[in-house]
């Protein structure tokens, strides 16, 4: 995917075209070669362009590991805040950062995991949704999607062309309902089939992320701040 966010809106013979992601073979990386990805992105084994692949219900989902980044590149991940303390029902709002400084970066591939018995994705009003709200550093959303079942969030942001981003950016905002009492984490993941990445023409610039910790409880009082004279 972060060869395809490199390489997206360029032609055979500008510079940055890679033929790796032109995927239909028409010397133009575009939301065809975006298109015929899609359908394979999450899945384990060889890349089956153009078939119908089944949908996900059903399947056995893979351990809920806390992977680390494999590089060691300047750019971290971070989740904002990095911990909640909130009321069954209460929608909480965080924000994914990527701290840049003076790197570029012109590719961000999110994949988070969260639980769906205590979470769920929603929007401000507390309904559920499909997809979460991006931010603006990197106009392209090449993809955007939740899986409630799963506990998913799949979602990735490009330059697609235009100035790579560096500083701080907000790569994304995320609003979950808290659904159950408990503890519990949103974190990223870094296996092989959904390896959350930061990419600056196709090279891999990410080096640190962390997870966010959510406390919910089935009441959350807040006590009056008492100052004496």
């Amino acid at each position: 995917m972060i060869l395809l966010a490199a390489a997206f809106g360029k032609s055979q013979g500008q510079p940055g075209f890679d033929p790796r992601a032109d995927f239909d073979e028409d010397d133009v990386i575009n939301q065809a070669d975006l298109a015929l990805l899609q359908p394979n992105l999450g899945r384990r084994g060889d890349l089956l362009l153009g078939a119908t692949v089944a949908s996900a219900a059903g399947e056995e989902p893979p351990l809920s590991l806390d992977f680390e980044p494999r590089a060691t590149g300047p750019v971290s991940l971070r989740i904002v805040p990095s911990s909640a303390l909130a009321a069954v029902g209460q929608v909480i709002a965080v924000d994914v950062i990527a701290d840049a400084g003076a790197q570029p970066v012109d590719a961000v591939e999110l994949y988070l995991d969260f639980d769906p018995a205590l979470l769920q994705a929603v929007d401000a009003s507390g309904a559920p949704v499909t997809a979460v709200q991006p931010g603006t550093a990197l106009p392209a959303v090449l993809l955007n999607r939740v899986d409630p079942a799963w506990g998913w969030i799949d979602f990735v942001a490009a330059s697609a062309g235009g100035t790579a981003a560096s500083g701080q950016l907000v790569v994304a905002r995320l609003r979950f309902k808290v659904l159950g009492a408990g503890q519990t984490a949103v974190r990223f993941s870094f296996s092989d089939w959904r390896p959350t990445d930061a990419a600056y023409a196709g090279e891999s610039v990410l080096g640190a992320a962390a997870a966010a910790r959510v406390r919910a409880a089935e009441e959350v009082i807040y006590l009056p701040i008492v100052m004496r004279r």
